[in-house]
């Protein structure tokens, strides 16, 4: 398949969409999308993060690490 476009999307290509919280959060969240899981699954899965960081994280480390 050729396209003119950056990225072109198609019905049948997989999608994976993360959502990481507190299980009971994820369980609210849930129900009201059930309508959007045409054809697939949806998983709920326990995690165990090894690493988190984010840019607010890092610019702080930095600031402290000059004092």
């Amino acid at each position: 398949m050729h396209s003119t476009h950056l990225v072109s999307f198609t019905d049948d290509l997989p999608v994976l969409i993360v959502i990481v919280g507190l299980e009971d959060r994820v369980r609210l969240f849930l129900p009201p999308r059930d309508d959007l899981v045409r054809e697939g699954m949806v998983m709920l899965d326990h995690v165990v993060v090894v690493r988190y960081t984010d840019e607010k994280a890092r610019n702080w480390r930095r600031r402290s690490d000059r004092s």
